[in-house]
Formats: structure tokens, sequence, C-alpha cells
């Protein structure tokens, strides 16, 4: 499973009232070209996964993402298998109520 993550700046889009487009200053608008880059960076290259980029004008910008963002996320990911082991044992299976 690969998931990334575009964040776009201002995109002219029909989720934006015509009002908010007309006035939005074009050096701030992120052209659909952008995107569709980012899209098709991600749909080429395979081994990126994990990836956060988010999209100003006509750059795409790379985020480092933590590999946890506090210990209660660390311990779900790392030590919480040990108890998933346990409970998942070879023909030990939870029974659901």
């Amino acid at each position: 499973m690969t998931i990334n993550c575009i964040l776009p700046g201002f995109v002219k889009t029909g989720l934006a009232p015509s009002e908010m487009i007309d006035m939005m200053p074009q050096e701030y608008v992120t052209p659909m070209s952008t995107v569709l880059r980012a899209y098709d960076m991600f749909l080429r290259g395979s081994e990126m996964t994990g990836q956060a980029v988010e999209l100003s004008g006509d750059q795409i910008h790379f985020h480092s993402i933590p590999k946890y963002p506090d210990e209660i996320s660390r311990w779900l990911h790392e030590d919480a298998k040990k108890l998933w082991s346990k409970v998942y044992a070879v023909g030990n299976a939870p029974k659901s109520s």
C-alpha cells in the first residue's frame, strides 16, 4: 500500500466561489499543472511512499515527516505488537461477542 499526501496551495477549481477566484492575486495561485506534476511524480515513483509535498505556485516542496509524533504513537506501532501477537497466537483468536 502506498500513501502520499499532496498539500495544494490555492488552485482554481469549482470548489472556490468565482468571486474568490477573481480576487485572488495571480502570483499566489497554484496552477493545475503543478498539481498534475505532483500526481505524476507519485504515480511514476513507486518507491515514494509516506511523502508529503506542498504545492506553492509552480514549486513542489517535500516535507520531512517525523517517524513518530509522540511516545504513544511509537508504542502503538512498535511495542503493542507484543500484545497483539499474544492475543492472536495460533488457535487463540479472540471470540466476538
